[in-house]
């Protein structure tokens, strides 16, 4: 131990075995600290990779767009979608992946969000890559502090599909429905004139049988 400075009087022992206990305790707590804090740190690491899994995995496509319409993140989903890796995604504006013609509409989706900050949807086709055309519901809510909208992407082709034939059945329905009453009407009027015709002939059959009746 160093020598007291000039001036100060020499720690007692006693002093030196509560300073060297304080010390201890210190380092204690210091390690109980420690341990919290790479528990809570493994508690975090935990969530952020639930919520990762959660967020690649989903059944729904995210996106995160600026002003623009320029992708800034995507999970695994809306990368299959648009048939394309997600670093590939990261920059690219969203309507390149929209038909032309429905791309004014995602502006206007675009324009909407940022400007209402509110919920807004539209359904829009994708540009054709497959033999089928493929359709998608968008969900988008912007958040003016970080200049980002949030996008959830539904793919509803297969909805727009069932639609479409559910519209032929009924056009189906509808034209068998106007060939049936047009058929009724026919056998309405060919009942009328069967009635007609027949009329004339039975009036002289009845008249002959009357006729027969009083000679007998």
């Amino acid at each position: 131990l160093k020598t007291a400075k000039q001036g100060q009087s020499p720690c007692s022992p006693e002093e030196m075995q509560r300073s060297v206990h304080e010390l201890e305790v210190h380092q204690i707590e210091l390690e109980v600290q420690n341990e919290e804090l790479r528990n809570t740190q493994a508690a975090l690491e935990l969530s952020r990779d639930k919520y990762a899994e959660l967020y690649d995995f989903a059944p729904v496509g995210y996106l995160s767009l600026d002003h623009k319409g320029s992708i800034l993140t995507a999970n695994l989903t809306i990368s299959t979608l648009l048939e394309t890796e997600r670093a590939s995604l990261i920059g690219k504006r969203f309507e390149q992946f929209l038909a032309d013609t429905d791309r004014p509409a995602f502006t206007d989706l675009l324009k909407k969000a940022f400007t209402t900050l509110s919920k807004e949807s539209c359904e829009l086709a994708l540009r054709k890559k497959k033999q089928f055309q493929q359709y998608v519901q968008i969900l988008a809510l912007a958040n003016a502090p970080t200049g980002e909208c949030r996008a959830a992407i539904i793919d509803i082709s297969l909805r727009r599909q069932l639609e479409a034939n559910l519209d032929l059945v009924h056009a189906d329905l509808d034209a068998r429905a106007t060939e049936l009453a047009s058929a009724n009407l026919d056998l309405e009027a060919f009942n009328y004139t069967v009635s007609h015709d027949l009329r004339a002939p039975l009036t002289i059959i009845s008249g002959y049988a009357q006729a027969l009746q009083h000679l007998c």
